[in-house]
């Protein structure tokens, strides 16, 4: 159950976990989240979740604004790309992803990507935008 509201607190980059917030297209399911990451500028915060979805929420109204399924299980990880366009999941089943934020479709060319890894943990893109995972 997702019992954690999501709140705009000082500025950019300054998000608080507080009280209560739900999907509204919630089907009734419990899952766990299993990874939360903040956008770069502050306002939306992505969820990855046990059932492989992936929502995004806007840090202000504590809504969810995008989501999306992939073809695994369980989202391990998340990572949002410098400019905010994109985010990357990594998941269960040794792929990493890439996500355009506004649709939630894949992003062509750089989608799956196999890691070699049982388990994608972590991941993170440095400041001029080269992977690591």
């Amino acid at each position: 159950m997702f019992e954690q509201q999501l709140t705009s607190t000082m500025g950019p980059g300054d998000t608080q976990i507080g009280d209560e917030r739900r999907d509204d297209h919630h089907d009734g399911d419990e899952v766990t989240v299993r990874t939360m990451s903040s956008s770069p500028n502050g306002k939306t915060v992505a969820s990855g979740s046990q059932d492989g979805i992936v929502k995004l929420w806007d840090v202000e109204t504590g809504k969810v604004v995008v989501k999306w399924k992939g073809p695994s299980d369980s989202v391990k990880s998340l990572c949002w790309y410098p400019n905010g366009e994109r985010v990357m999941s990594g998941l269960w089943d040794r792929t990493a992803r890439v996500c355009d934020v506004d649709s939630g479709g894949s992003v062509q060319g750089l989608t799956p990507i196999e890691t070699g890894y049982q388990h994608v943990y972590a991941m993170s893109y440095s400041p001029n935008t080269t992977l690591a995972i």
